[in-house]
């Protein structure tokens, strides 16, 4: 396997490419990281395939990861987006909540939720403002209720009294 995984990864079919990630990291293999980075990498890669590279790059522990995160936040394809706002989140904490109320302020419906989720376990008291700040915009009216559920499982999984107060309202 680790002998046919260049070739695989480089000119098979998508389908190809998605098996021979998900078995490179069941089965551990790091030396699938360099050509999962050079998926990410290439634009002209279906969104498919580039998403599942980046899952693979954080599984595999690459230490590209922070890089791969970085391209991916800054691409056109929203779900590439919200796969590198969930990693994210856990790589770096501090700097998650940043890129948090960027997503919550601009990104779309599938990006929101995802970060909702990511707010759910972020350790922090800038994970409790973002999420309190966005009960008040659901009490206002101001939240798409395509976002209400995701919203109110996030906040439910916070202690912070301000979170708490603005669930009591809810």
């Amino acid at each position: 396997f680790r002998g046919q995984l260049q070739p695989l990864l480089r000119q098979a079919p998508s389908a190809v490419q998605l098996a021979t990630l998900k078995a490179a990291v069941k089965l551990g293999v790091t030396e699938a990281a360099p050509e999962a980075f050079a998926l990410l990498s290439d634009p002209a890669r279906p969104a498919k395939v580039r998403a599942e590279a980046l899952q693979a790059l954080q599984a595999l522990k690459s230490s590209r990861v922070p890089e791969a995160v970085q391209l991916a936040l800054k691409d056109k394809d929203e779900n590439l987006r919200t796969a590198a706002t969930r990693i994210q989140s856990k790589l770096k904490p501090g700097d998650a909540v940043a890129q948090l109320r960027t997503t919550l302020g601009q990104g779309g419906v599938p990006e929101k939720q995802a970060a909702f989720a990511a707010l759910a376990t972020l350790p922090g008291s800038g994970a409790d403002e973002l999420l309190a700040a966005a009960l008040d915009d659901l009490l206002a009216g101001k939240l798409p209720p395509e976002l209400h559920l995701d919203l109110l499982a996030a906040a439910g999984q916070r202690q912070a009294p301000a979170v708490k107060i603005g669930r009591a309202h809810v």
